[in-house]
């Protein structure tokens, strides 16, 4: 029953929040608009602090951007177009987590991972709404960290399905530093993930480590103050996580019963085996007058 709950919140946790996701104070107000104007700065060497203040997490930058993607034809005439949603991952430093948590090993329908910066893959339901095919150039259309008018080009290495419903529908996953390249975001990220090593989420270590971090490193007065937020500081997930440890209260405490009669019932069978009707009478109370009456 852990397992099954753990695994429902590390699937939230991997797409849109961390264990622990630390933003700046003006993007988590307007998130919803993904403001990479407001992004963290230098979040390598924030990286790098939170690996030697937090050993119990490991620590990846995300830079989460939309726009257009564009599919040219033969002759560079847009064939087709659409909207996309982005994300920027680290799948390229030899710690990185991120190739597993995403379970793309499995979740990869056709082609390979990317293998350079300028290296795409896209969902499956995205590549057949778009029609193009692995091996294709598409160019995204958006803007950057200053809101200029920005294209760039990726070249289609794969096609993937996370099997979450519609999750992925409009999705395309690049490295992070094709991201930064696209979006003149250097050195910059719309936040940084945390997990566990273990990939089990522990909501009160969490809440605490949280409310360390924001009252030794937030400032209120600064827009660009970094802030820590938990799993359950996202959109109703601390309902869910409520209602996840609440079920798995119920579901301990119904087991504690049934083992509870399971083993008094073995107990009355071997006082039975052992002591026969009379002692067994006389073990669950029953008065000794009233038994050696009723012989």
């Amino acid at each position: 029953m852990r397992g099954m709950m753990n695994s429902l919140l590390l699937d939230t946790a991997v797409i849109l929040t961390g264990h622990q996701k630390v933003i700046t104070q003006a993007y988590n107000e307007e998130s919803q608009l993904m403001p990479n104007d407001l992004a963290l700065l230098d979040s390598d060497e924030m990286i790098d602090q939170l690996e030697i203040e937090y050993p119990d997490f490991f620590w990846t930058p995300r830079i989460v951007f939309a726009g257009l993607l564009d599919v040219p034809d033969e002759k560079g005439e847009t064939k087709t177009q659409g909207p996309v949603i982005a994300m920027g991952i680290d799948f390229f430093s030899e710690e990185s987590r991120q190739i597993e948590i995403w379970e793309l090993g499995k979740n990869l329908i056709e082609g390979n991972l990317p293998s350079s910066k300028n290296d795409a893959i896209i969902s499956s339901k995205l590549a057949s709404q778009l029609n193009v095919s692995v091996g294709e150039k598409v160019t995204f259309i958006g803007s950057t960290m200053d809101n200029a008018f920005t294209t760039y080009n990726f070249d289609v290495t794969g096609t993937f399905n996370l099997r979450k419903g519609q999750t992925d529908k409009q999705m395309m996953l690049v490295d992070i530093s094709g991201a930064r390249g696209a979006l003149d975001m250097n050195n910059a990220a719309s936040a940084i993930f945390g997990f566990y090593h273990d990939l089990y989420y522990d909501d009160q270590k969490t809440v605490d480590l949280r409310t360390s971090f924001n009252a030794t490193n937030s400032d209120s007065s600064d827009m660009f103050s970094p802030i820590m937020l938990a799993l359950r500081d996202g959109n109703q997930m601390g309902s869910m996580v409520d209602i996840s440890n609440a079920m798995l209260a119920i579901m301990g405490g119904i087991f504690l019963v049934v083992v509870m009669v399971v083993l008094w019932n073995m107990g009355l069978m071997n006082g039975l085996r052992r002591y026969g009707e009379v002692g067994l009478r006389l073990a669950i109370g029953e008065p000794k007058g009233h038994v050696y009456r009723s012989l």
